[in-house]
């Protein structure tokens, strides 16, 4: 199945609604950066996502204690997004449906079938 790309709806002089294909374009200097936490805050208009990455500390002495590791973890802050508020809805349902086409292709159960009760079932 191929993916429709994304559109912009305008209206043209006629007033006539248009479909515009959108055409992202990624430069080469746009690194991709591993996260493995997010942090999102709410604003008046809009949302700010702050990626990190969690490296966990190096131990060297076995005897050191989980309460002092976990002091020795920073999260380093990899990428920092602002969207418009307005977008959100738009961003959890694409986010939602690349999940679901995720565990489809991975034979994973999808987000709706894993519930409270199915994940204590074992």
């Amino acid at each position: 199945m191929e993916e429709e790309g994304a559109t912009l709806v305008i209206e043209d002089e006629a007033g006539q609604e248009e479909k515009v294909k959108i055409d992202f374009q990624v430069p080469d200097a746009v690194r991709t950066e591993f996260a493995n936490e997010v942090a999102i805050q709410a604003l008046h208009t809009e949302f700010i996502l702050s990626f990190f990455e969690v490296r966990l500390p190096i131990i060297r002495d076995p005897k050191d204690k989980p309460k002092d590791i976990a002091k020795a973890i920073k999260p380093l802050c990899v990428s920092r997004v602002a969207i418009s508020a307005e977008r959100i809805p738009d961003l959890i349902k694409a986010l939602q449906d690349r999940l679901e086409r995720f565990h489809l292709a991975h034979s994973e159960p999808s987000i709706s079938d894993v519930t409270p009760n199915k994940l204590n079932e074992n």
